[in-house]
């Protein structure tokens, strides 16, 4: 505790976070590039001053990281105790997201009358992510969408995950759903 160095205390261990967070350009499997996937099939991009474009989800966890380390570097346990949280909720959104696309895929295949192939276990993959940061309760019911698919599995996990998001104090909106077609943004990158 109180170890505000940059090298060695609790702001090189935010740095650190945000480096797995963001994952390396070559990785392709960074929470980040998760969030970068997703933003134009859920409407959630926002357009930078400079014209470059950015999931919603990444410019405000760079907004907490930075908030973070400004924390960490003056030792304010309160402010990183809130900034921790809100990092939580924007990791509970970003893999929400594709939770939401899959559970969207396969009402879409049970409707159409389609065998399951893999959306399911892609599904869950991105569910067992967040799942540690629901309710136990919530988490069951996801899962059992998953594992048993129906044309309501989307309404289902879209139901428990906007009541973890209430719980946790995340406005649905920000999460957006799955859009029939990519937003279309002008942007300069």
């Amino acid at each position: 505790a109180g170890n505000t160095d940059d090298d060695e205390g609790a702001p090189h261990k935010v740095d650190e976070a945000f480096g797995l967070y963001a994952g390396n350009a070559c990785s392709g499997g960074s929470p980040f590039i998760n969030a970068e996937k997703r933003r134009a099939s859920f409407g959630t991009t926002t357009v930078r001053e400079d014209g470059t474009c950015l999931a919603t989800i990444n410019e405000d966890m760079i907004t907490s990281f930075n908030a973070l380390l400004a924390a960490a570097r003056e030792g304010d346990l309160d402010t990183a105790t809130s900034e921790v949280k809100a990092i939580k909720n924007l990791i509970l959104a970003s893999y929400a997201q594709p939770t939401l696309l899959y559970a969207k895929e396969l009402s879409d295949m049970a409707a159409n009358g389609e065998t399951v192939e893999y959306e399911d276990a892609e599904g869950l993959t991105f569910f067992y992510t967040i799942a540690p940061l629901l309710s136990a309760d919530t988490a069951k019911i996801i899962e059992a969408e998953f594992l048993n698919s129906t044309e309501a599995t989307y309404d289902t996990v879209k139901s428990a995950l906007e009541s973890a998001f209430a719980d946790a104090g995340i406005d649905a909106a920000d999460v957006g759903e799955p859009l029939d077609e990519p937003e279309a943004v002008e942007c300069t990158s």
